[in-house]
């Protein structure tokens, strides 16, 4: 409206002021299948009384904790057109669409499963369903993310060794929202490893 004008064969012209119009379509996110290596952590380095407290002395630098950029997480989505994203845990409760309350991590701890929890703002791996029992966690730092290892996990085969490791997937863990407010759940590309422990 208003932006043509109509003129006559003598002259006389008036605005176009309805009728013409111009849709822009929205452009959000999308998965790009990405894929990042391994952010790690050690069961040697737990060091949790009464739960968990591994063997460390003489393996050389161990740690229970990982630090993901969001930065990084953020590589593993195309923006689109309204870019940039910025990256947030998936905290969406039980029964919304992509939500990971609890759905199963794939490990588990003598045999009973782990699956996500969402914990305030805070994502936890919990044993048998039980939200007292925390595995694992991921908290939000600033605008970056930490994995925390707290207990121990099975590590499969049985007697595998002290350098074997579980692979922990973080698909589903992450959102990615664009400046416009579209959002993807980051459904893939990122995991942590869990190296495990054995008596000395």
């Amino acid at each position: 409206a208003g932006v043509f004008k109509a003129t006559d064969t003598d002259g006389d012209s008036v605005i176009v002021d309805a009728g013409a119009s111009v849709t822009i379509e929205n452009d959000i996110p999308v998965n790009n299948q990405g894929t990042l290596g391994a952010f790690a952590v050690h069961e040697d380095a737990l060091n949790t009384a009464g739960v968990a407290v591994g063997n460390s002395a003489g393996e050389g630098a161990k740690t229970f904790t990982a630090s993901i950029a969001a930065a990084d997480i953020a590589t593993l989505v195309t923006a689109g057109a309204d870019a940039d994203v910025t990256i947030d845990l998936n905290l969406l409760p039980l029964g919304q669409p992509g939500s990971i309350e609890g759905t199963s991590t794939g490990l588990t701890q003598l045999g009973v499963a782990i699956t996500w929890h969402v914990n305030g703002s805070q994502l936890d791996g919990i044993i048998g369903g039980d939200p007292a029992k925390v595995a694992f966690s991921i908290t939000k730092v600033g605008a970056d993310f930490v994995f925390t290892l707290k207990d121990n996990i099975d590590n499969q085969p049985a007697g595998a060794g002290d350098g074997d490791t579980e692979t922990l997937s973080l698909a589903g863990v992450f959102k990615a929202t664009d400046t416009d407010g579209d959002s993807v759940i980051v459904d893939a590309g990122a995991s942590v490893t869990i190296e495990n422990d054995i008596p000395v």
